[in-house]
């Protein structure tokens, strides 16, 4: 849920369903787009310590005053505040972040911390210079960074140098480098320490099945498929040569035509079986690697289920936060119902026993007998009465008790004539 929060439109706060923690977005410059004085107002008034802030932060800075101010506050109350960076964080801003216990930087966004000087020419004197020995002890309060080093970087940043994100966190002024945004399966597999499968849409990485085929090296697919060739044209050369070895001794050994024939279809009917070996060593070779394709996919696969059912499970996580929600807030209504009820209930018994009461009195009167006329008004004859009979001496206010003793009172007299 997001609200306005009275500091105008570049400060806006989310709070996340029914949470301890809440999300304060400032994109402007403190000072001019906003009042740092307003925002502590802001603070004070709608969160206390107990609640964590959450500050998202792009701002190319503003006025000192306004930011030492926030911080001070920030410190001394003693809220729990980090700072996400998004895009810059530079000057007056700085002094926010550092309030913060602790600061993330996105990877593309900077840092830009510079001396303080005067807005109307840019001019600097013994009073810019105290403020600036205070921004030093801030900063180094964050960064642990010398004194030297930062008065350094100070003056590097009035010449125009920023730090990138790495830099920022290199040196102390922000704790780490936000990463990219993740499903809830790949958030899962950090956090228990599985290693995912390497996807990919080749059936068969052929660089590696050479190399285990052949023993080779080969850098990517290109080498493997000159080594390939290579090995084929050698096997071939081998082949002939060892063809023509054959042929030599066949012509030496055999001196008829006939032997000679004879001997070629011996070869012929050799040749299918030698293929039929080497075809078998082949798929010899290449089972590991088809076994480990096989395992891939399977594991890919049950990946796949599991990045499933998490979603599925993330999914039913978001609908009972929601009846949660939903739950406790008709409680609520029935239990200030129920207070109500409880309210009404009370004022109708106290009417209740205040015409009991009045009943009571009026029986009283009314076993008294014969009562002269009355030469007063009413309420006095009926305490007169009321002292010498004994009664308990109470005077009825109520109207309309009044005005039946009256009527009472009047049609008795009448009676006595």
């Amino acid at each position: 849920m997001s609200k306005e929060t009275g500091l105008g439109k570049y400060v806006s706060v989310k709070r996340l369903g029914v949470s301890n923690k809440v999300t304060l977005a400032i994109t402007g410059d403190i000072g001019h787009d906003f009042d740092g004085g307003a925002l502590i107002s802001y603070l004070r008034t709608w969160h206390d310590k107990e609640e964590e802030i959450e500050l998202d932060l792009f701002s190319f800075g503003g006025r000192v005053f306004h930011a030492l101010a926030v911080y001070d506050f920030i410190k001394t109350v003693g809220y729990t505040v980090s700072c996400n960076i998004y895009g810059m964080c530079g000057s007056a801003a700085t002094v926010l972040a550092c309030a913060c216990n602790s600061v993330n930087i996105g990877a593309n966004s900077f840092f830009f911390v510079h001396g303080p000087y005067y807005e109307e020419d840019g001019s600097t004197d013994s009073q810019t210079n105290k403020i600036k020995d205070r921004l030093i002890s801030i900063y180094q309060a964050k960064t642990g960074l010398d004194k030297r080093t930062i008065n350094k970087l100070l003056d590097e940043g009035d010449k125009g140098a920023i730090l990138g994100a790495k830099e920022a966190k290199d040196l102390g002024f922000v704790d780490n480098i936000l990463k990219e945004a993740r499903n809830a399966v790949a958030a899962f597999i950090d956090r228990a320490g599985i290693l995912a499968p390497k996807k990919s849409n080749k059936i068969m990485d052929l660089t590696g099945f050479v190399n285990r085929l052949l023993g080779t090296d080969a850098k990517d697919e290109k080498e493997a498929r000159a080594i390939v060739n290579q090995k084929m044209e050698e096997a071939q050369a081998t082949e002939e040569t060892e063809t023509q070895a054959q042929t030599g001794q066949v012509e030496e050994s055999q001196t008829t035509e006939e032997a000679a024939g004879t001997t070629t279809v011996a070869a012929e009917e050799g040749a299918p079986e030698a293929a039929a070996v080497t075809e078998a060593q082949t798929e010899t070779a290449a089972a590991p690697v088809l076994e480990e394709v096989t395992v891939e996919a399977n594991y890919s696969a049950a990946f796949n289920a599991v990045e499933a059912k998490l979603n599925q499970l993330n999914g039913q996580l978001e609908t009972l936060v929601s009846v949660v929600a939903e739950l406790a807030k008709e409680s609520a209504e029935a239990a200030q119902q129920t207070a109500e009820a409880s309210q009404a209930q009370n004022h109708f018994n106290s009417q209740v026993d205040a015409i009991r009461q009045n009943i009571q009195n009026l029986h009283a009167f009314r076993g008294q007998g014969n009562v002269a006329q009355p030469s007063a008004p009413v309420a006095q004859v009926t305490q007169a009465e009321a002292q010498s009979t004994g009664a308990t001496g109470q005077v009825i206010n109520s109207q309309a008790s009044k005005q039946f003793l009256s009527n009472y009172l009047a049609k008795k007299a009448q009676s006595n004539n």
